[in-house]
């Protein structure tokens, strides 16, 4: 999760990182799922303080 969705912003990202980033969040606000059917997400970080805040805003609690 960390290398994925990490902060956006950094002086040293890469472009490809960018737009994988950009392409799972874009992907991620499409998930749908039917009433007898649901979407698990499954992801594990020991820090979350360095997560994309728009990561954290799609994360339930």
């Amino acid at each position: 999760v960390d290398s994925l969705l990490g902060a956006r912003g950094g002086a040293f990202e890469h472009e490809a990182t960018r737009r994988m980033r950009n392409e799972f969040m874009a992907a991620w606000d499409g998930l749908r799922s039917k009433d007898t059917q649901r979407i698990l997400i499954l992801g594990a970080t020991n820090r979350p303080f360095d997560l994309d805040d728009a990561v954290i805003r799609r994360l339930p609690r």
